[in-house]
């Protein structure tokens, strides 16, 4: 792919704006608007997200405002890619195995077979992680740093296509567990929902919901197009000056008075591939100050700690306006 990238741009050619893969996903974006409600599509920053990035995203629910079923919208979103889904709904009684999946001995051929956990499939939808025991949670660590798990002391692959969402409520922490720093670190993208707005929620009731327009969804691409996609999102280049601006960014978290805990380093190197992801769906080969500026609170707010009465997106905010861009 490297190298039929090269081709390309001898023969004067930008395969970020040749590539009809890409304008595939820019017109499935474009038919989605009145999803702007729901979660998976909440922003333009959410908008790549599960369809080139091999991460994964978490989602905090706030108001008691009920969407269209996460069930339906994930579910489809699998089917856009060619792809399987599982929902994962976390209870206090959740066992590691039911996660990752359990060998059971069989009588008849005198084995253990193995019966994979629902994450061993291209979307799971985690939803309520916090309130899930942390030894459950950590069940799912090995699978979004290395897309595999381990079970019995055998590593087992998953999906080259596998990508995570999890949400929690923040309201009601009666019987919650929260996720340690280090685990909310592993997610590449943090949103936090709030009630629509006027015009999105008046779309969804004229479309009494989104499960009609959802069930004519159909696949936009392969999975080895999603595949080619990622890879093609990874020659999206970096400049020096844009790196070191993306560096002084997660680096002032560190030095902020107002912040407890800054970002760690892989929070920066999260940062970097989103905003090569953006920099692809936008038909650019290479990153602006703008794509880190876009997503900088969604890839750093849940990196960070807050000092108590403080906010944390408040605070990349303000970062974002003192840490010089570069010219």
């Amino acid at each position: 792919l490297e190298h039929k990238i090269r081709a390309m741009y001898m023969m004067g050619e930008n395969p970020f704006l040749s590539d009809p893969n890409i304008n595939k996903v820019k017109k499935a974006l474009a038919g989605l608007d009145f999803l702007c409600v729901q979660d998976i599509f909440l922003t333009e920053t959410a908008e790549f997200a599960d369809v080139v990035l091999p991460a994964s995203t978490f989602f905090e629910k706030v108001g008691t405002y009920t969407n269209t079923d996460r069930r339906v919208q994930l579910g489809h979103a699998a089917l856009s890619i060619g792809g399987s889904f599982r929902r994962l709904q976390c209870t206090p009684d959740l066992m590691p195995a039911d996660v990752t999946g359990v060998s059971v001995y069989d009588e008849r051929e005198r084995t253990f077979t193995f019966h994979p956990g629902p994450v061993f499939c291209d979307v799971l939808l985690a939803d309520e992680l916090n309130r899930t025991p942390p030894r459950t949670q950590a069940a799912l660590l090995e699978a979004l740093s290395e897309a595999q798990v381990t079970v019995e002391g055998t590593p087992k692959p998953l999906s080259p296509q596998f990508f995570c969402v999890a949400t929690q409520n923040p309201l009601d922490h009666v019987g919650t567990y929260a996720l340690p720093d280090s685990q909310r670190d592993r997610f590449l993208l943090a949103f936090r929902l709030g009630y629509p707005d006027l015009d999105a929620e008046f779309n969804l009731l004229g479309h009494d919901g989104a499960e009609a327009d959802l069930a004519r969804v159909k696949p936009v691409f392969d999975q080895a197009t999603v595949t080619r996609l990622r890879t093609l999102t990874r020659a999206v280049k970096v400049e020096d000056s844009v790196r070191r601006y993306l560096l002084d960014l997660v680096r002032a978290t560190r030095q902020a008075k107002s912040l407890i805990q800054g970002a760690s380093p892989r929070a920066g190197i999260g940062l970097q591939r989103a905003a090569q992801a953006r920099a692809m769906i936008q038909g650019r080969d290479f990153v602006i100050p703008e794509d880190i500026q876009a997503l900088a609170v969604a890839a750093l707010s849940h990196r960070v700690s807050a000092r108590a009465g403080q906010q944390a997106d408040v605070i990349i905010n303000s970062l974002l306006e003192a840490v010089a861009v570069p010219r």
